[in-house]
C-alpha cells in the first residue's frame, strides 16, 4: 500500500462547520444520548438509530497505556470506498509514523477535547487521491468519562462532488 506524502491533506476541525447533512444528523443523535455531562457509550446506541448511516460508520478502539487505536468496524461503504477492509487491525500496524499522526489527528482530538470534532480533506492513498472525505468523530465512553471508542461517520465523495459516492436508498 503506497501514500503520497503527508502535507495538509487531512484537518481537523473542532467548530464543526459541516458541509454535509448527514454529519448534523449524526450528531444530533450523538448529542441526544449525552446525558448529565457524561458521554454516551456504545451501549446507548442501536443499530436502527443508523438508518441511513451504517455502511458509513467506522468503530475504532482506544486503547490507553501506550495510545493505540484499532478499527474494530469499517462500514460497507467505506470499505468499497477505500478499497480494502482493515476491521480488526490497530492503525499503526496499518500506516507508517508520519501517515499515523495525520490519520489519527482527529481522534486524538475527539479524546483530548471529550467532544466531536469535524475531519475533513482527501485520501491520499495513491490509488485512491481522487476521494474527498469529511467526518464526524464521535467520543464514546463506557463509564461516560473516559473515551475508549471512537465512532466515526465517514462521508467519501469523489473530489469535486457534494455527496457519497455508491450511496444507496437501501441505507
Amino acid at each position: 500500500m503506497a501514500f503520497s506524502e503527508p502535507d495538509d491533506w487531512l484537518q481537523v476541525d473542532a467548530s464543526l462547520g459541516f458541509e454535509r447533512p448527514e454529519l448534523v444528523a449524526m450528531l444530533a443523535l450523538w448529542r441526544d444520548r449525552c446525558r448529565d455531562g457524561r458521554l454516551p457509550a456504545r451501549a446507548d446506541f442501536e443499530p436502527r438509530d443508523f438508518a441511513g448511516h451504517l455502511g458509513w460508520i467506522v468503530l475504532a478502539d482506544v486503547e490507553q497505556q501506550p495510545l493505540r487505536f484499532r478499527y474494530r468496524l469499517i462500514g460497507t461503504q467505506v470499505t468499497a470506498m477505500a478499497g480494502r477492509d482493515m476491521s480488526g487491525r490497530y492503525l499503526d500496524e496499518i500506516y507508517p509514523p508520519e501517515i499515523l499522526r495525520i490519520v489519527t489527528a482527529g481522534y486524538r482530538a475527539a479524546m483530548d477535547l471529550r467532544q466531536p470534532v469535524r475531519v475533513h480533506g482527501f485520501f491520499r492513498q495513491v490509488d485512491r487521491s481522487y476521494l474527498s472525505l469529511e467526518s464526524l468523530e464521535l467520543p464514546l465512553a463506557t463509564d461516560g468519562y473516559t473515551v475508549d471508542m471512537l465512532m466515526i461517520r465517514d462521508c467519501i465523495a469523489l473530489a469535486g462532488e457534494n455527496r457519497p459516492a455508491l450511496a444507496t436508498a437501501a441505507e
